[in-house]
């Protein structure tokens, strides 16, 4: 397998990834999205946002998932193996789709976030911070698309690629 600069930041995710998610000492608000850290833990609160703006102490730090997408660290992929059928406007729909989940889930934890959406004439490539969200976007495309997928994990890893046929 041709390793490429994303596969050897997957690699060294276990050692930056402490650094990423240690955890705070107060309250603290993420600079670049709308994530707040409270009771040791991100999460998309507007209300406890707003009062946390109003407060001095408040950290203003880069949230887990901002640190992640910042150092393209990532635990999943998902390809989707284009066939004849597959029109660009399918493929939009698939994205679209996966972007809906992305912010769907993002609300609940913001670590969730999808990295980069790749597609070219033979497939459509997602790369994402998480593994869950990998795997929930696969499930999703499986159900939405008719697709089989096909899960590849080395034991003890937390990497997943995911291939839809």
């Amino acid at each position: 397998m041709l390793m490429t600069q994303t596969h050897l930041k997957q690699r060294k995710w276990g050692k930056q990834a402490d650094s990423a998610r240690t955890h705070l000492q107060g309250d603290a608000l993420c600079i670049r999205c709308e994530a707040v850290y409270h009771d040791q833990r991100w999460s998309i609160d507007s209300n406890l946002r707003s009062r946390l703006e109003a407060t001095p102490s408040t950290l203003h730090v880069l949230c887990t998932g901002c640190v992640l997408l910042q150092e393209l660290l990532i635990e999943g992929t998902v390809t989707l193996r284009r066939t004849l059928d597959w029109t660009l406007e399918r493929c939009n729909e698939a994205i679209r789709m996966c972007r809906h989940e992305e912010e769907r889930l993002h609300q609940k934890d913001p670590l969730h976030r999808i990295t980069s959406v790749d597609i070219d004439d033979t497939q459509l490539e997602i790369t994402t911070t998480t593994e869950f969200l990998s795997r929930h976007l696969a499930r999703r495309l499986e159900r939405a698309f008719g697709c089989r997928a096909m899960f590849h994990q080395a034991p003890g890893e937390k990497y997943v690629r995911i291939e839809l046929f």
